[in-house]
């Protein structure tokens, strides 16, 4: 079983707020994938499922979807700019997947390695180009020290290097704004 405690601050000093327990490990998670309104917290776990949970009533999620067949080692979330909500997933099994949170059922984008390639751990994903829903773009990083930036209007592959070691995280400087550098 995993747990997500949540915190806040009382004075001078930190107590926990609330605690989450999943089923199994929790690997990674965000608060980014909703409105600062709603406080929900985003978490990918081992099992392969990805949740939304209600901080202030966190009994249940209020999502939970099978995103992938292994671990979820990665998430990001975009839910307070310009457009619909999203969250991408990055996993084990070097698939990268995005998702709109009010209809989950489905990836709306899946990048993935092809059949005769190498599954490449995908350790790193984050979304950035968020000034319009339809201009945004995921960068994921691997491995093996790939970094690549995916179009998701197009579903190409924009940029792309390799750092020579593996890449544990990425961050665009201001995720919902024109990329300017």
């Amino acid at each position: 079983q995993g747990t997500v405690n949540v915190y806040e601050l009382d004075g001078s000093s930190v107590k926990e707020a609330q605690q989450l327990l999943h089923p199994r490990g929790v690997k990674c998670g965000t608060f980014a994938s909703s409105s600062k309104e709603e406080r929900n917290v985003t978490t990918g776990g081992f099992d392969g499922n990805w949740r939304i949970w209600d901080v202030e009533c966190p009994t249940e999620p209020i999502v939970s979807i099978r995103g992938h067949s292994k671990i979820i080692n990665s998430i990001d979330g975009i839910g307070d700019s310009n457009g619909s909500p999203a969250v991408v997933t990055g996993c084990k099994d070097g698939s990268v997947k995005v998702w709109d949170p009010r209809k989950p059922e489905q990836p709306t984008v899946v990048m993935e390695p092809a059949p005769e390639q190498q599954k490449l751990d995908c350790w790193a994903v984050c979304f950035g180009n968020g000034y319009s829903a339809a201009e945004r773009c995921v960068c994921a990083g691997y491995e093996n020290g790939d970094i690549k930036l995916f179009d998701l209007r197009n579903l190409t592959v924009t940029w792309e290097t390799c750092v020579k070691s593996g890449v544990c995280s990425l961050e665009f400087d201001q995720k919902s704004i024109y990329m300017n550098k």
